[in-house]
This record gives C-alpha cells, structure tokens and sequence, in this order.
C-alpha cells in the first residue's frame, strides 16, 4: 500500500484549507503524519531527514499563519485610523443596495469595525445614517464649518 507523504497531501490541502484556522491546519498536518507512521513499510521506515521535512514544514506554516493574522490585525487597526481621521469629513461613494447602486454623500460620524472590517457611518443631508466601507468611498472634503 503506497501513501502519500503527509507534506505532500498537507500541500495540496492547504490551498483549499486557506480559510482554516492555524489550529485546524496543524491538527490536519498531525493527523496525516500520524496515519504515514501507522501505516509505512516497516522494511522501508520514513528516514529522518524526511520526518525533519515533514516538522519543519509544519513550522512554516505556523509562521505563515501568524503573519497573515498579524498582517490582517494591522490592515484593520489602519482602517480604523484612516476611518477616525475622516469623522467630521464629507464623503461620497457608491453603496449597493440589493439590485441597485445608490450614490451617497454626507458627513462620516463615526467609523466601526463590524466582523473584522471597518465600516464608516455616514449620515447624509436628509439626516439619513448610511453604512459604507472604506472601498466605497471616492472622494473627501472638508466639511463646511
């Protein structure tokens, strides 16, 4: 019975498993290790040179997790300073709504972060509030004193 080496098969998930989290990706990798060293030819044991492969794999996707969680902390935490920098501003931008596209325009007074986006309330001159996020927006003035 031939398997596959579980950085082979680790490799081939991880492109498909990119919403996983790091823990489900590690908990995977295990697994799949686990199952090759349960199941290998004992006359043909997985040689060490291929087992350290196999950890230090493993290890850069640990790296890469933390990077790309590190690096969506700070997007978020840019957002938010660029979103309390235009509290007080006009803005204008495009928001659709179902099947329709409306155009916006009004002062931004208050920016929140809603499941890991920043989201600008906008509130226009009939005193209506409006949702729009940052890609939305196309221009900004001061808003008149």
């Amino acid at each position: 019975m031939e398997i596959t080496s579980a950085t082979d098969t680790l490799t081939t998930q991880a492109s498909a498993a990119a919403g996983q989290s790091p823990t489900d990706l590690k908990n995977q990798f295990l697994t799949l290790l686990v199952t090759q060293l349960k199941n290998q030819d004992p006359t043909k044991p997985v040689e060490n040179q291929e087992f350290v492969s196999q950890l230090a794999q493993l290890t850069s996707l640990e790296q890469q997790a933390e990077i790309s969680k590190t690096n969506a902390s700070l997007l978020l935490q840019s957002s938010l300073s660029t979103g309390a920098a235009l509290i007080g501003k006009n803005v204008e931008g495009q928001v659709t709504l179902g099947d329709r596209t409306e155009d916006i325009k009004g002062e931004v007074k208050s920016v929140n972060v809603e499941r890991g986006e920043a989201i600008y309330r906008v509130e226009s001159e009939d005193g209506s509030l409006h949702s729009m996020r940052p890609d939305q927006i196309v221009s900004v003035t001061q808003a008149a004193q």
